[in-house]
């Protein structure tokens, strides 16, 4: 499992705006506002147990750190809206949204084929991307709000420590194929 933190650092942060400025520029557009600066990081020696995930990355021009010991981080982007709230999370490969509700579901989409499958005890809702970022947040925008009548979000307001929650949900919640 990974860790999350805020990264502080102006150099990284500045190499994030320049690599995500396309889908910083987007969300903006779209009613999203800046949140947080993240590092995921995958542990000690996590650079040698992922070191081919490591180069696919590279390839997709993701932002990553390797520190002693040979630990992995990836650095990212989190964008936040209030309609409905939900925080979307800048990746190498596109994307992706997540939204919360009180009794534990988690909506997520991304605009990028995804080879994660929900368990199916979970509650996660994966919503299949639309194929592009305006149309994968337009969908997951119109299920979110067609389920908060069912039932309430978890904040109004999202924070960087919902994002870590959610992302620790769907890293128990969901298989990869």
């Amino acid at each position: 499992m990974a860790n999350y933190t805020e990264i502080t650092n102006k150099g990284i942060q500045t190499r994030l705006d320049e690599r995500y400025t396309k889908e910083i520029n987007t969300l903006q557009a779209l009613g999203f506002k800046h949140l947080a600066y993240c590092l995921e990081d995958h542990g000690p020696y996590s650079a040698l147990k992922h070191s081919l995930a490591a180069l696919y990355a590279m390839r997709k021009r993701e932002v990553l750190l390797v520190t002693w010991p040979f630990r992995l981080s990836l650095a990212n982007v989190l964008m936040a809206t209030e309609d409905p709230p939900t925080i979307a999370l800048c990746m190498g490969l596109g994307v992706k949204f997540y939204t919360s509700f009180y009794d534990g579901t988690v909506i997520i989409s991304s605009d990028f084929r995804s080879r994660s499958v929900p368990q199916a005890s979970s509650k996660v809702l994966r919503l299949p991307s639309q194929g592009n970022l305006a149309d994968t947040w337009a969908e997951h925008q119109t299920k979110a709000l067609a389920l908060s009548g069912q039932m309430e979000f978890l904040s109004e307001r999202v924070t960087f420590g919902d994002y870590v929650l959610m992302s620790a949900f769907e890293e128990e919640a969901v298989q990869f194929f």
